[in-house]
């Protein structure tokens, strides 16, 4: 390839030097433009458009440009372009003013017609002539054209120039512009700093007092040239130190120095957490100079330390520590009641500090005594029962540590507080502790929705309903509450679900006006298995004309559609009723029937609202015809289907006002609380009359405990809590007297039981399953009502959702029909048991059956209220579907094996694995029955059946409660790149719980994403399907089946931004039915949209190992772990196969062809945003994608590259790649947008300065964001380079014939070779090895013309011995009187001397400072490898053994040898040798290390670290630097000594 380009370019030289003629053809015109640039300065730019424009290599005027012009099409144009600093004042063309020719349309000259013309006009500061198709000069007499621009300046007698002040190592401190004004004689001068500098004053060379500030300066009109300098002073910025009270500087603690103007800067001392700022101190000054933490610093003119002085914050000691479960107490000495065993306790340590902000601190507190305790410290041993670090602002000096269990023996606790580094503070607490009986709760569930906000657990509940099957036990367990009504599926295991038909219902606000909730249930009617309920409605609305935010209305459930839906005219009306509004509490409403509502003072009576005479405070349900109520002021009343009737209750009984506790039961047993808080219990006998069957006393306040303390102010140890929160009460299935209560500083549930005579605190940490249960899946305690909604079960529910059973236990029995025996399993009603699965030879087990003809599938695997025998089915037909099973049974083990046995407690890990063996047995039973025979109708029923059971075993493994779990991060993104309308949800990192559903991950972010859209959305919706109809208002975020938290599917999303969607052609090849007219303009985007097999996808994959998938489960079904790369993408052909999925089954296979990975490109957008979210000043992703997408670089990769559809890997990769430069953009977008105008407004000159600037990472910044405006940067830097290389082979080729070059022809040859050097590789190899080859050998010529005789070499007496070679000018003598005494080199040139490694330069003289050349080092080589070096050239024997041997590539054996290149020669002649070449040294530490060349950088290394080259002073290594006869000297002696021994 050099060969080709070589004699191209000789080619193209050869005819350059041809005459005019040699170009045309007999049809060809010509004429010439000669541009007079006299004057410019700098010269202006002439550029070539066009293949018909020649310079001519002839002309006198160098700016002469030939065009040719014929029959054939031709559009050819030369720019004279003006550099940046001047300005035209006039153009002259032939001699005459622009201004003054004739021009067409008033600004262009113009010869010719139509077409075919040639015009001269001007552009900016550039002139333009061009030549149009067939332009005939000779028709216009035109045979030259002569361009001269009048300059602004062009006629002023005097000049302006001006340089900057240097820098002592030679480089300017910053740069000038002149620029010529008016009038006559007139410049402006402006100075730019550089980085370090600011601007001081102008000086003139010529006049040492005139000095001027003004920057730009005008100056005054010139009456002779002249020089200005401008001068520049050096920043000195302050340094600043953070110290301690010893003076001693705080490792990472840091003050910041900010330059104001000139020489002010502001100092501020860092803030860091357990440091507190005292004052500042200037330089060795160590007094007080200031105490502002921050500190303006004026006239900063010489280096000057300022110490920002910190004294440490660290905690002072324990004042006192107590330990209660329901504090912080009274007064009044304590009985010595215990604190229970299981409790939660908090341990208030209260402490003193010197500061408010503490680092590196904790307090904790230990089981065991002081010294115990201390030792156990000491030791490393001690491990605490519950802690609290500081790290940063103090709020208050108690730290309340919770004790969440409390254990078991426990009589002395110790605290320790203390900061690290100094000595800790311990304090001992005597305490009593005492054991409990336990209860036995059943937990239920928390309902989870996903749209309540701020709930722990789930949603504040407000009434329970339950209806039991007496046949079978079977249960149907309602609750209602914030967001609508929940049912429970009796499976022990799975969240109670929100009902279908209530999502519109808004879940968060200030307080109940602002929450919509549903408040009561009840049946339809009798026998009916729909059902009613009372719901508080928050939507803005006009009733009878009357405007209002919320309103009270009833909704209906239709069973057979599982819906609930509205009727307008249940629609409380404020203007016909007078509704006295209260917030709601637990059971404030009643609901017999769809036409018997009853809230406070309102009645529905199936028309109509109306007014009651008495307003009731709360109700409890009987029956569906039999409820009680009770007023504030405690007055009770009893409904028995007709009507209400005041309750005359016994003599001397009066139920408290206000009081919670109002609880009825099945039988119409009473619990009342009475004005001296005790209790009683009223039975209600045939006639209605009351008795009292039982009094019950007040529960005393120390129930749960004494407080315990040390605090000096107490007189006893433990002291009596000064009062207790009764929540309600129950009487239970069991007939005792239960009560919730509360301690006053306590947030956890607790249960009491009267046992005959006193009260009993029982253990109820087993079923509330604390000790580690958090977030969306904890059990809440806060329990705030009991019920008993049926007979044999009391319910205990509250504010956060909490859910548990207490109920008689019961068995079920096995019947195996003929199989192995089966055992009973006895357990509590509603529990959940594993489900045997017996085998028999010769049959396959086809389920439980709760009657013997097995008619009847027993499918919930649950004990039900009343004992049950289930009877086996046994089968020996064949399975059609048995191929779907195992798929099923598959996807299940893969769900199991997804979950972290390490976050579940070992009983809820018990329940996982009772879950995955039911959901084993419903995959086994599920019979599929297709409609018809069709591959659909059999695809629907094995969904429906088979696949069903496998998405509800994974829901009910999913929902048992975890123990604390960490958050995780998953990025997410939703596209419709299929349809070519980009993303809905840009790739977003999202930090959420780990195990929380994809359903909730993807829903949460639909809403976030439309929060800010301009229709009024409403959070969600279930939609049964609307089969591609259109979807009209109101609008929702979202339509699904299903809800979020089951049987999700994501049916459509909001996405009215269709108007431009286009099917991707890779997709419309395979179908030509995309139907565009009824989508385009719709709100929603979803199922059957634009084609029949079009909705919805997700595909799952980890960040790291990537490989997209498309779970086959719902996405409720799939619970995320850390790293996964969720992405929602619309499919419209094939079920997936657009997006390459393997649908086969179901549709098609992919169509997508060899497509890439996207996953971890998107997790890396979705890093990206997050970054530049958490960097903008309001943290939203708003601003930071303002910021990110005025990136060219990151708007190709996310709208060119992720959103292509059929992405390939390559690209994928490189995008990745292209993202790393996205930073380096928006650093410098501001220089890239002025390079990409030059280069656009045709000023490549300075485009070309301005990259040339940019650091080799910008470059490619640069490059990747503008690539037209890159590609003629670089085709302007080619020309440039041809331009440069081009001269020096003018220069070579001037020399003539290098055989017979000439003494005189010295200074020519050198000046070649100096051009030659100063080119850039790229520039060298335009001028080619032909070319160099000439250069060097003239060089050669020129050295043996000075040299009187030819080198005698020195013959080795052996070959493995060094000889002693000469250097090309040998003398003798055995000392030099140019080699100083005691000089650092005086060793080595004795060594080489002696040696005979190298010779003097005369007969006494060594020349030490002289250079070495390449040719000199390996002549000497050779001679020490037995080379006879005589020939001529003097270098030639050592050239052609260097090259042999790989020592050099043999090229300029003249030239002078650089530091780097005698580093190289020597290190491959050592690796030659087979010397240790292995040590290396990093160069980081010398300052030039980036000028060592890349060819040069290990030889470098090894020379370094062998000590043959050393760095120069100021650790610079200098690599490019000659080295001299003593160096070279030097580092001879050094290799021969130390690594040729």
């Amino acid at each position: 390839m050099k060969r080709i380009t070589a004699l191209f370019l000789a080619l193209f030289c050869l005819i350059s030097a041809l005459s005019i003629s040699v170009y045309a053809a007999d049809d060809t015109k010509t004429f010439q433009v000669v541009v007079d640039t006299t004057g410019c300065q700098p010269q202006p730019q002439i550029r070539i458009s066009g293949k018909n424009i020649k310079k001519s290599e002839t002309a006198e005027n160098s700016n002469t440009y030939i065009f040719e012009t014929s029959a054939k099409w031709s559009a050819d144009e030369l720019i004279i372009a003006l550099d940046a600093s001047t300005e035209a004042d006039d153009w002259l063309v032939n001699g005459k003013s622009y201004t003054q020719h004739e021009k067409y349309n008033g600004t262009t000259i113009k010869y010719g017609t139509g077409l075919n013309y040639l015009s001269i006009a001007p552009k900016s500061n550039q002139l333009s002539v061009k030549a149009m198709q067939k332009f005939d000069p000779s028709s216009f007499g035109i045979s030259t054209i002569t361009i001269k621009p009048l300059l602004v300046g062009h006629d002023y007698t005097a000049r302006a120039t001006a340089t900057s002040e240097l820098a002592a190592d030679g480089t300017p401190k910053g740069t000038v512009f002149v620029k010529a004004t008016k009038p006559t004689n007139t410049y402006q001068l402006t100075a730019t700093a550089n980085d370090g500098y600011s601007f001081d004053h102008w000086s003139v060379a010529e006049n040492t007092t005139w000095q001027s500030t003004e920057n730009p300066l005008t100056t005054e009109a010139l009456t002779a040239d002249t020089a200005y300098i401008a001068h520049f002073h050096a920043w000195t910025q302050p340094s600043i130190v953070c110290v301690d009270e010893n003076g001693t500087e705080i490792a990472g603690l840091n003050g910041s120095a900010t330059r104001v103007k000139d020489d002010t800067w502001q100092l501020i001392a860092g803030g860091e957490v357990g440091w507190k700022f005292a004052y500042w101190s200037k330089g060795d000054d160590a007094s007080q100079y200031s105490t502002a933490q921050t500190l303006t610093a004026e006239s900063v003119t010489a280096a000057t330390t300022y110490y920002a002085h910190y004294e440490p914050v660290y905690i002072t000691g324990i004042t006192s520590v107590k330990a209660y479960t329901n504090g912080p107490g009274s007064t009044a000495a304590g009985t010595g009641t215990g604190l229970a065993v299981g409790a939660s306790v908090i341990v208030a340590v209260k402490y003193a500090a010197n500061g408010d902000s503490v680092a590196d601190s904790r307090i904790a507190v230990y089981a065991g005594g002081l010294d115990e305790v201390k030792a156990a410290c000491e030791d490393g041993t001690a491990s605490p029962l519950a802690e609290q670090t500081f790290d940063g602002r103090l709020d208050n000096t108690t730290a309340n540590l919770v004790v969440s269990r409390w254990p078991a023996d426990l009589e002395k606790l110790t605290a320790v507080a203390g900061t690290e580094g100094r000595t800790p503070y311990y304090q001992e607490l005597t305490v009593s502790t005492r054991t409990v009986d336990a209860l036995g709760l059943t937990y239920l569930s928390t309902p989870v929705n996903s749209s309540v906000a701020g709930a722990v657990g789930g949603p504040r509940l407000y009434s329970t309903q339950a209806y039991i099957d007496t046949t079978n036990g079977s249960i149907e367990l309602y609750a209602a509450g914030v967001g609508g009504v929940y049912q429970m599926e009796t499976n022990g295991a799975t969240d109670l679900v929100q009902m279908p038909g209530m999502e519109d219902l808004k879940t968060s606000g200030a307080g109940f006006n602002d929450i919509g909730s549903a408040l009561a249930i009840g049946r339809a009617g009798d026998g009916s298995r729909d059902l009613v309920a009372l719901v508080f409605s928050v939507t803005d609305m006009q009733i009878n004309g009357r405007d209002t935010s919320n309103h009270y209305e009833l909704r209906y459930y239709d069973a057979d559609k599982g819906m609930w839906e509205r009727r307008e005219n249940t629609i409380l009306d404020p203007t016909k009723v007078t509704f006295v509004q209260s917030n709601a509490t637990p059971n404030s409403a009643v609901a017999f029937a769809a036409d018997n509502v009853w809230m406070q003072n309102m009645h529905w009576n199936g028309t109509e609202w109306l007014n009651n005479t008495v307003k009731f405070d709360s109700f409890r349900k009987v029956s569906d015809t039999i409820a009680y109520a009770m007023q504030r002021n405690g007055t009770l009343y009893r409904y028995d289907g007709e009507g209400w009737t005041l309750v005359t209750l016994p003599a001397g009984v009066t139920a408290r006002a206000n009081s919670r506790v109002f609880n009825v039961t099945p039988d119409e047993k009473l619990l009342l609380q009475t004005q001296d808080n005790s209790f009683v219990v009223l039975s209600r006998d045939s006639s209605g009359a009351y008795t009292t069957d039982r009094t019950i006393p007040a529960v005393p306040t120390d129930v749960l405990g004494d407080v315990w303390t040390t605090d000096s102010v107490a007189t006893y140890a433990a002291i009596r809590p000064d009062s207790i929160t009764i929540v309600d009460g129950a009487i239970s299935s069991d007939g005792s007297i239960y009560m919730v209560v509360n301690g006053s500083s306590s947030t956890r549930a607790y249960i009491v039981r009267y046992d005959e005579t006193a009260w009993t605190l029982l253990d109820t940490a087993d079923a509330f399953d604390i000790g580690g249960a958090a977030g969306s899946e904890a059990r809440p305690t806060a329990i705030t009502t009991v019920a008993t909604p049926a007979a044999g079960i009391t319910v205990y529910f509250g504010s956060d959702g909490s859910f548990y059973l207490q109920t008689e236990s019961h068995t079920v029995t096995f019947d195996s029909n003929g199989g192995p025996a089966v055992a009973s399993v006895p357990g509590p009603a509603w529990s959940t048991i594993t489900v045997p699965q017996p085998t028999k030879t010769g049959y396959t087990f086809a389920g439980w059956y709760t009657d013997e003809a097995c008619t009847t599938l027993w499918e919930n695997p649950v004990i039900p209220n009343a004992d049950l025998i289930v009877y086996a089915k046994w089968t020996s037909a064949e399975d059609l579907y048995a191929k779907d099973r195992q798929m099923a049974l598959e996807q299940l083990d893969a769900a199991l094996a997804r979950l972290d046995q390490n976050d579940y407690s070992a009983a809820n890990w018990q329940k996982v694995l009772t879950e995955y063996e039911n959901g084993k047995y419903r995959i086994t039973i599920a019979e599929p029955k297709p409609a018809g025979s069709s591959q659909a109708e059999i695809d629907k029923a094995v969904q429906d059946t088979i696949y069903a059971a496998l998405n509800n075993a994974i829901d009910r493994m999913s929902a048992v409660p975890t123990m604390t779990v960490k958050d995780i991060t998953v990025a997410v993104s939703m596209d419709a790149d299929t349809l070519g309308l980009g993303y809905l949800i840009k790739p977003t990192l999202v930090t959420v719980p780990k195990y929380t559903q994809a359903s909730k991950v993807i829903t949460d972010l639909i809403v976030e994403q439309n929060k800010d859209s301009n229709e009024l959305l409403h959070t969600g919706k279930q939609d049964k399907g609307n089969n591609g109809e259109a979807l009209t208002a109101p609008y929702y975020d979202y339509l699904t089946q299903g809800t979020v938290e089951d049987s999700f599917y994501l049916a459509h999303v909001y996405y009215p931004q269709q108007t431009e969607a286009h099917v991707a052609d890779y997709i419309t090849a395979k179908t030509d039915q995309i139907d565009y007219d009824k989508y385009k303009n719709g709100h929603y985007l979803g199922e059957f949209d634009y084609y029949n097999m079009s909705g919805w996808m997700y595909s799952i994959a980890d960040k790291t190992t990537g490989g997209q998938s498309f779970p086959g489960v719902g996405a409720a079904g799939w619970r995320m772990r850390d790293g996964e790369v969720m992405r929602w993408q619309f499919t419209v052909y094939g079920y997936g196969a657009d997006l390459n999925a393997d649908n086969s089954m179901y549709g098609t296979a992919s169509i997508t062809g060899e497509i890439g990975d996207k996953t971890q490109l998107t997790y890396k957008v979705a890093e990206m945003r997050e970054q530049y979210k958490n960097a903008s000043e309001d943290k939203t992703y708003t601003s930071g994608d303002n910021t990110l997408e005025s990136s060219k670089i990151y708007i190709n990769v996310l709208e060119n590259i992720l959103g292509d559809p059929q992405a390939k890997q390559d690209a994928l990769d490189a995008a990745m790649e292209d993202l790393d430069l996205v930073a380096t953009e928006l650093e410098n977008k501001d220089v890239f947008a002025g390079i990409a105008d030059a280069v656009d407004a045709d000023s490549m000159s300075a485009a070309l300065n301005a990259y040339n600037q940019l650091t080799e990472q910008a470059k490619k910044a640069f490059d990747k964001a503008y690539p037209e405006q890159a590609e003629k940067i670089h085709a302007a830097m080619a020309a440039s380079d041809r331009e440069a290389a081009q001269a020096v082979i003018d220069k070579i080729t001037a020399l003539g014939d290098p055989d017979k070059v000439t003494l005189e022809q010295e200074e020519a040859v050198k000046a070649a070779r100096e051009a030659y050097d100063a080119l850039t590789d790229a520039q060298k190899k335009i001028v080619g090895e032909e070319n160099l080859a000439k250069l060097e050998k003239a060089e050669a010529r020129i050295e043996d013309l000075k040299k009187p005789t030819p080198p005698t070499p020195v013959t080795p007496s052996k070959p493995t011995t060094p000889s002693k070679p000469k250097d090309d000018k040998p003398t003798t003598g055995s000392s030099f009187t140019d080699v100083p005494a005691g000089s650092w080199y005086e060793d080595a040139v004795n060594y080489v001397s002696e040696k005979g490694l190298m010779n003097g330069t005369s007969k006494n003289g060594f020349s030490p400072n002289a250079t070495t050349t390449r040719g000199m080092i390996v002549t000497i080589l050779a001679r020490v490898e037995g080379v006879n070096t005589n020939g001529t050239p003097w270098y030639a024997a050592g050239q052609k053994w260097a090259m042999d041997n790989g020592i050099s590539d043999g090229t300029n054996m003249v030239g002078e040898v650089t530091r780097e290149q005698l580093a190289a020669i020597l290190y491959r002649y050592a690796k030659l040798k087979g010397y240790d070449t292995t040590k290396s040294n990093k160069l980081d530490s010398f300052k030039d290390a980036d000028k060592v060349s890349s060819w040069a950088v290990e030889a470098m290394q090894w020379a370094n670290a062998e000590r043959l080259i050393n760095g120069k002073s100021n650790s610079m290594l200098d690599p490019q630097g000659k080295a001299t006869r003593a160096e070279t000297a030097a580092i001879l002696m050094r290799f021969m000594e130390n690594i040729a021994k």
